[in-house]
Formats: C-alpha cells, structure tokens, sequence
C-alpha cells in the first residue's frame, strides 16, 4: 500500500510536529516517529538526517515514509498521523490526563 506523499507547506508540517495533543511526551505516553522517510525541497531525508533546522516555513516536504508508535505500540502511518491532526480527529488511544 503506498502512502499519498503530496506536498505539505512546511509551516503546516512544523506546526503539526508543534502540537502537544498528537505527540504528548509524558511519564504515561511517549507518541513518536520511527523509520520516518521525507523529501524536504526535493531532497530525501532519512530519519537519520533529520535535524531540527532541516525543515523551513518555507520549505515543501512529502512524508515517503514513516510509522507512528505509542511506547512499542504501533499506531498508524506519520501520514495518517498528519492527516489526522490537518482534519482535526485524533486518532490516538485514550489519553492519559486529557480533559
């Protein structure tokens, strides 16, 4: 199954690795990206590579790749992580201390 990899602003993308309720780092929930693949400009970048100046406002980034955990367990795609948080649904186990 492949994953959409249209274009993303990067402002959209740096927004959504912003949001607190979509990557909660807590004592009870660590929500993260592992093997997480993205072409920044036209440029791949493997998770490896990534580095925290690598995506601008004004950048383009396509997420090739990428899964999204909760402690060891797996969630979804980072796409379907994105395409969640874009059309407001969080699509995460309960949260602990969530109101």
């Amino acid at each position: 199954m492949t994953q959409n990899t249209s274009p993303i602003a990067g402002a959209d993308y740096l927004a959504f690795l912003a949001d607190p309720q979509y990557w909660p780092q807590s004592e009870d929930e660590a929500i993260y990206g592992q093997d997480v693949v993205l072409e920044v400009d036209g440029v791949r970048f493997d998770q490896d590579k990534l580095t925290p100046d690598t995506i601008t406002e004004d950048c383009s980034v396509a997420i090739i790749g990428g899964e999204v955990f909760d402690g060891f367990d797996r969630l979804h795609t980072l796409r379907d992580h994105y395409e969640s948080w874009k059309g407001g649904k969080i699509k995460l186990p309960q949260m602990k201390g969530c109101k």
